[in-house]
């Protein structure tokens, strides 16, 4: 049985992380983080050990490992990149989810102008890097990492500036050593893999979310804007949108996915889905409008703000295709 999916956030140069490991509190009752990390330097993306006994994050130039006083345990040097390095365009890094391996993946800037991207595969407990491949691509945004149960597969997901032409690949280290990564035929972002590793959640660029299965990317099922009940008149006055802020797995069997206006500002709805059906089961109990969901795959979730997060009991099952007033 894999270790329970962990939320990491960075706060005031501190790694916060977020485990699913006792009963779930009242809606709205502030959460204390599991555990946490201090941390040296600026740091940009972070994931926590799955023992939550240590973290890994990475600077602009360099990926750390840190115990939960702080104790570095290593380092590893990035080197400079020639473009700007912020929390949106960095290196990013993932623990494997048997703890062994830690992920990177290097953007191409790292290694010169016009330079495709990278991913490595490192021994956890002393940094050394087991693995590395070329990727033939470069995104323009940071990397969306998801290691996979079974301890030995990565999905990785990165865009281009345009965001027309994403590229998903599934990377596998083996206990021999060896390195494969295979990239998807389908274009469109990689939003998150199921707890279990039975599916991936991708929006595609024609407005809508589909659902694939682990390892093939087979379609499973696949929602659009018109599976959620509205009115076509307000579809069209709201410009309306899906799957472009959340599109996360709730449990192994069913994801959240957000309704929004095309900007993003306005009209904001989540709604719980099936995967292997893409039957919308109706509105996230008591979250369907906030915007800063973190689904845990336990059937819980956080609401992320600057201060507090906040862990709701697990949801019954949604009864009304809309969300209360």
């Amino acid at each position: 049985m894999p270790a329970p999916r962990v939320h990491t956030s960075i706060a005031d140069g501190r790694l916060l992380a977020f485990a699913p490991t006792g009963p779930p509190r009242e809606d709205g009752e502030p959460v204390e983080p599991t555990a946490s990390f201090p941390t040296a330097g600026r740091p940009l993306r972070a994931d926590t050990a799955p023992d939550l006994r240590g973290a890994v994050y990475t600077t602009p130039d360099e990926l750390v490992r840190v115990r939960r006083d702080g104790d570095v345990l290593w380092r590893l040097a990035l080197g400079s990149s020639d473009d700007p390095v912020g929390p949106s365009r960095c290196a990013t890094c993932a623990f494997s989810r048997d703890g062994s391996v830690v992920w990177l993946h290097r953007p191409g800037p790292y290694f010169g102008s016009g330079a495709t991207d990278r991913l490595h595969a490192l021994d956890a407990a002393t940094g050394a890097v087991l693995a590395r491949t070329d990727l033939g691509r470069a995104g323009y945004w940071a990397g969306s990492l998801f290691p996979h149960p079974d301890g030995e597969h990565l999905l990785l997901s990165l865009s281009p500036m345009d965001t027309v032409d994403e590229h998903t690949f599934r990377a596998r280290f083996r206990v021999d050593g060896t390195l494969t990564v295979v990239r998807y035929g389908f274009e469109g972002f990689l939003h998150d893999l199921s707890p279990d590793g039975r599916f991936l959640a991708t929006a595609e660029n024609d407005d809508s979310v589909t659902f694939r299965a682990f390892p093939h990317g087979t379609v499973t099922s696949r929602v659009t804007i018109g599976d959620f009940g509205y009115d076509d008149a307000f579809v069209r006055e709201h410009d309306l949108e899906i799957g472009c802020h959340t599109a996360g797995f709730l449990d192994a069997d069913t994801a959240v996915v957000d309704v929004h206006d095309d900007y993003g500002e306005g009209f904001h709805e989540n709604h719980v889905v099936e995967a292997a059906t893409g039957r919308v089961v109706g509105p996230l109990p008591g979250a369907c409008r906030h915007r800063n969901v973190q689904v845990l795959g336990d059937g819980t979730w956080l609401f992320q703000g600057r201060r507090h997060s906040y862990w709701p009991r697990v949801p019954p099952t949604p009864r009304s295709t809309q969300c209360a007033s």
